[in-house]
């Protein structure tokens, strides 16, 4: 179900800074979240919004939310959005089952995923999560296939461990509880666990198994028909990743402009960013381009292990002209 987001709430400041000045010369963009809008992942894009990057690219956008990256991935291919949220791998996923879309940016170059693991069970390498309980968010998320992808580096199977799949918030709480060892998840678990005190070791999945972070989907039918409203989107996107990059603290109050629902959690929101900045988005020689090796060994994996009944052509998988 996709879920409209008002946009006088989300970006009311970047409307009224930049005035329309021929809505003929402007295209709409709908732009689809894999969950809500106000999660602190969507930031470049919200930030994008309220200081009028993606309207300095002739774009009027508007934020909906969907239900996952695979869900994305099928209204983005159907066309019923114009642009979607998912990570480097959906395309390798949905693509098999004959949706058609792609990814036309990476942000950043780290993997997105990250395992953390308590200090205080003994662990001291990703071997040893062997008969431990590690957390993902399910066992059709990415966090999952990751998790798969990390523990075959290390001569594991997911029959070693004891993977639970309690939903985006038990991701941490169970870790942070001490009902679970580790989690293999996004930033935003890993600050939610050491919100509480908890001692983790963290652990990029990309040490392991090259794993992406979050991507910009775009369909064969809108590349072919609108590529200057995908190549403005990139670009207003990638400019607020720049911005978060170079100063997370000022990031977080252009956030927070945008968002006002987060106003109050300037200390967690930091912590978030700074996270992104230092250990998701860094890495590529060209920010936002996909790394073609890269995309071609996790499709490899992808069909090996059966994550995916068919591997398709890694050329069909994404598009680097609009970085």
């Amino acid at each position: 179900m996709i879920r409209r987001q008002a946009l006088t709430l989300l970006g009311g400041g970047a409307l009224a800074a930049f005035p329309r000045t021929g809505s003929a010369q402007t295209e709409k963009v709908r732009y689809l979240f894999p969950s809500a809008a106000v999660v602190t992942a969507f930031a470049p894009f919200q930030i994008a919004l309220s200081k009028g990057y993606y309207r300095a690219e002739s774009l009027e956008v508007e934020f909906l939310s969907g239900n996952g990256s695979a869900d994305v991935a099928k209204q983005v291919g159907a066309s019923n959005v114009d642009l979607g949220g998912g990570v480097g791998e959906t395309p390798i996923i949905v693509r098999a089952n004959g949706v058609p879309v792609r990814d036309v940016a990476i942000l950043g170059g780290r993997s997105l995923h990250k395992i953390a693991y308590r200090r205080d069970r003994g662990i001291g390498s990703i071997k040893d999560l062997k008969g431990k309980t590690v957390t993902v968010l399910s066992y059709a998320d990415t966090s999952y296939f990751t998790l798969l992808g990390v523990l075959a580096k290390n001569g594991l199977t997911k029959n070693d461990v004891n993977v639970v799949a309690p939903g985006s918030s038990g991701v941490a709480q169970l870790v942070a509880a001490g009902t679970a060892d580790a989690m293999c998840g996004v930033p935003e678990h890993i600050v939610a666990i050491q919100q509480t005190g908890t001692p983790v070791v963290i652990v990029s999945c990309d040490q392991y198994f090259p794993s992406m972070a979050q991507s910009i989907l775009a369909s064969d039918q809108i590349i072919a028909r609108r590529p200057s409203a995908v190549r403005g989107f990139v670009r207003g996107t990638l400019r607020a990743v720049r911005d978060i990059m170079r100063n997370p603290s000022a990031a977080v109050q252009d956030y927070i402009s945008a968002v006002p629902a987060r106003r109050g959690e300037d200390e967690v929101l930091l912590k978030t960013l700074t996270f992104y900045a230092q250990q998701v988005y860094p890495g590529q020689r060209q920010l936002g381009a996909i790394d073609v090796p890269r995309l071609s060994i996790v499709s490899n994996f992808y069909a090996g292990a059966g994550i995916v009944e068919r591997k398709v052509s890694v050329a069909d998988l994404y598009s680097n002209q609009f970085v």
